[in-house]
């Protein structure tokens, strides 16, 4: 009968095969070789450096897996389980989500001794668990009539934390063509823009729907014109997304690393998945914005005709000038939106030079402090609307005729 080799049947696993310390750390006895191409890290290496898989777990999850490691020991017997899901950060900076299984064994005497295990990787489970939950949240936010640019920040910030320390930035097209940031998750000044300058031959291939995925900026003889403005600004790798629009190119989501990465085809398909909805969801409430900005438009312009068809009677007939102009500056502030309206009479000096003395007016009470300054009420010698003067004074009186609002 054939003898196994259970090391070669080990290493011969989809998975990555452990045997830690009962310590804080879980300091590792033993790795398989598969943690290289799980984490890239060698077999050497891990084992080595007791502190590595601590500083590889994702900080959003180190408390809670230190945690239940400390439970782990504090309650130690020769047969108790861990079953834990959490994200480890590999060398070059990708995301790696982990199913960790181990069990605790005891010497003869019953004593624990070690703690078994394995790690598999499940990241693309749960990249497809979060997309289902990025693309429901997207969609959920539209039927919120949320505005456009909340929606922007809830995708990018959702996609900065399913992918790690890649910075995530939306970039809208301007009408001249460029290319404009509206938001990023980078914590500090927005860095790159105008300033960064992309050959047209970049922005066919996005207007064509095609990513560009980078892994290694410096390897990449197409970026040479901006390669010492990307690292200056500490991108190595990105993975650019185009968003279109009736065919056409309307944004691009940028993602940026400080380190040369990997970009997995999962991951790339992930982004285009969500790029995707996420420009047809801003379509609409754009869309739905603009209606709203024409809707308030033309109920304002209704509200300031209405102002004036219901003040002009009044105004004309008033025996008291100063009250009827106050009353109708009152209903044309309220029914434009305003903080306040006020007449400005332009009256002829003793030196023949015209200037503007503010006349009576209406204003909200938080305005009041303000327009009671002294200095409000007389603008000095300046000359207004001339032409508005000269034909107001042929149908009206002539003090009218020297009269404007603003």
């Amino acid at each position: 009968m054939a003898r196994f080799n259970f090391e070669d049947l080990v290493e011969r696993l989809p998975l990555v095969v452990y045997v830690d310390k009962l310590d804080e750390k879980s300091s590792p006895l033993y790795i398989s070789p598969q943690i290289a191409q799980l984490m890239g890290y060698s077999q050497e290496e891990w084992v080595a450096d007791p502190d590595l898989f601590v500083n590889s777990i994702h900080p959003d999850d180190s408390e809670r897996v230190l945690g239940d490691i400390a439970d782990r020991n504090e309650g130690l017997t020769g047969s108790s389980t861990m079953n834990l899901n959490y994200r480890l950060i590999a060398r070059d900076g990708r995301v790696v989500w982990i199913r960790d299984d181990e069990v605790v064994v005891g010497d003869a005497e019953g004593r624990p001794v070690a703690a078994h295990g394995y790690m598999q990787d499940v990241t693309a489970r749960f990249q497809d668990s979060l997309r289902l939950e990025l693309l429901v949240g997207i969609l959920s936010l539209a039927a919120d009539e949320t505005p456009p640019d909340e929606i922007i920040a809830h995708a990018a910030e959702s996609l900065a934390g399913m992918f790690g320390d890649v910075q995530v930035s939306y970039v809208e097209r301007s009408d001249a063509g460029g290319l404009n940031i509206r938001y990023t998750t980078h914590p500090g000044p927005q860095e790159f823009g105008d300033a960064v300058e992309w050959s047209a031959d970049y922005v066919v291939r996005l207007e064509e729907g095609t990513p560009i995925v980078v892994e290694d900026v410096t390897a990449e003889a197409w970026l040479d014109p901006i390669r010492d403005q990307l690292v200056d600004r500490r991108v190595a790798s990105f993975v650019d997304v185009p968003l279109l629009g009736n065919g056409k190119l309307t944004g691009v989501l940028w993602f940026n690393s400080a380190r040369p990465r990997a970009w997995e085809e999962h991951e790339v398909s992930v982004l285009v998945d969500v790029a995707g909805q996420l420009a047809i969801v801003l379509a609409s409430a754009r869309a739905r914005e603009q209606r709203g900005h024409v809707e308030r438009d033309l109920r304002n312009r209704d509200a300031i005709l209405g102002a004036i068809s219901r003040s002009a009677e009044h105004f004309l007939a008033a025996p008291n000038f100063d009250e009827a102009v106050t009353e109708l500056m009152r209903e044309l502030g309220q029914a434009a939106g305003v903080s306040g309206a006020f007449v400005f009479e332009n009256v002829d000096g003793a030196d023949g030079v015209p200037s503007t003395v503010r006349r009576p007016g209406w204003t909200t009470n938080n305005w009041r402090t303000t327009i009671d300054d002294p200095r409000l009420a007389h603008h000095g010698p300046a000359p207004h609307f001339p032409r508005w003067a000269e034909v107001l004074g042929l149908q009206l009186d002539a003090r009218l005729g020297r009269l404007c609002v603003r």
